[in-house]
C-alpha cells in the first residue's frame, strides 16, 4: 500500500511543484520534508509528518483530503498491473486498449506522474504516431524528463525518453542519445533489467533515426550496443530486430525478407508488419 510519504510525493509531482514550492505555507524545512517523502529512517525512527501539518499541507496545495486518505488504502500492486498492461498493449499495438488504460491511469491519483506521461505518449503513438499530441504536453514531458542532470540513470526518465522520441527536436534527441550510449557503452556490466531497457531505447532510436529523422547519427553505435548483448532467449528478439536494421542499412533485402518471415512464423505478426520497408524506394 502507499505510505504517506509516497502519496505526498505523487501529489506534488502531479502538480509539477518543487519541494520548496509545495511547502510554501508550511513550517517544515525542505530537508526534513525530503526525508518524509523518501521514508528515510534515522536512529531507528522513520521520518513522518504530524496529522495537523499534513492537513495544512494538503489544504494549502488544494489536495482533496478525503481522496488523499482513500488512496493510502489502495493496493499499490494495482498501479504496477496498469503499468505492465500498458507495456503489453504497446507491444500488441492495441490503440483502443491503450487509450482506455490512459484514461484509467490519468484519473488514478496513486499513479506517478511518470506513468501518466508514459500512458499519454503510448496512446498517442498508437493512435497516430503522436501527430495529435499538443506542443504544451510535449514541453511538459520534456521538462519532466530532463529536470535532473543524472536523468540517464533514472528508470522512469529512460522509459519516457524511449516513448517520446518521435516528437523530439532532432538536436536534443541526438544529444540525449549520445549520453545514453556513453553511459551504457559497456552494456554487459549492467543487470538484465537495465540491459532490456537500454536495448529497447536503442531499437526505438534506430527506427526513429532512420525512418523519421533521416539521420545516421549514433545509429551504428546503437546497433553495436545491441550486438553486444548475450545471444539468449532474453535478448534474442532484440538482436534479430537489430540485425534487420543492419541489413536494411546494408541494402540486404534477401536477409531482411528471411528475418521478417521468421518473425511472422513465430507469431510476431505485429512486429513483422512494422518491418515492411522497401529499400528500393
Amino acid at each position: 500500500m502507499l505510505n504517506v510519504g509516497q502519496a505526498l510525493k505523487n501529489e506534488r509531482l502531479a502538480q509539477n511543484k518543487t519541494q520548496q514550492e509545495w511547502l510554501r505555507d508550511i513550517n517544515v524545512s525542505v530537508s526534513r520534508y525530503s526525508e518524509i517523502e523518501n521514508g528515510i529512517i534515522k536512529n531507528g525512527k522513520k521520518a513522518d509528518i504530524g496529522s495537523e501539518q499534513l492537513i495544512l499541507l494538503l489544504g494549502s496545495n488544494n489536495v482533496d483530503v478525503k481522496n488523499f486518505f482513500s488512496n493510502l488504502t489502495e493496493d499499490s500492486t494495482s498501479i504496477e498491473k496498469l503499468s505492465l498492461e500498458l507495456s503489453r498493449t504497446f507491444n500488441d499495438g492495441d490503440a483502443k486498449r491503450a487509450n482506455e488504460l490512459k484514461n484509467k491511469i490519468l484519473v488514478n491519483s496513486g499513479a506517478s506522474l511518470s506513468l501518466k506521461y508514459r500512458a499519454i505518449l503510448i496512446a498517442a503513438e498508437l493512435k497516430d504516431h503522436m501527430a495529435s499530441l499538443d506542443q504544451n504536453t510535449i514541453d511538459k514531458i520534456s521538462n519532466y524528463l530532463y529536470r535532473s542532470k543524472n536523468w540517464v540513470k533514472n528508470k522512469e526518465a529512460l522509459i519516457l525518453f524511449g516513448n517520446s522520441m518521435p516528437r523530439m527536436n532532432l538536436n536534443v534527441l541526438k544529444r540525449r542519445m549520445k549520453q545514453v550510449i556513453k553511459e551504457y557503452a559497456d552494456i554487459n556490466k549492467f543487470s538484465d533489467g537495465v540491459r532490456r531497457r537500454i536495448s529497447t531505447i536503442c531499437i526505438n532510436y534506430v527506427f526513429n533515426a532512420i525512418f523519421v529523422y533521416k539521420t545516421n547519427a549514433y545509429v551504428p553505435e546503437s546497433l553495436n550496443l545491441i550486438k553486444k548483448l548475450p545471444a539468449n532467449d532474453i535478448y534474442g528478439l532484440k538482436k534479430m530486430v537489430g540485425q534487420y536494421y543492419a541489413d536494411y542499412l546494408n541494402g540486404d533485402q534477401k536477409h531482411m525478407a528471411k528475418l521478417k518471415e521468421l518473425l511472422e512464423r513465430c507469431g510476431y505478426t505485429f512486429l513483422a508488419s512494422h518491418l515492411s520497408f522497401d529499400i528500393s524506394k
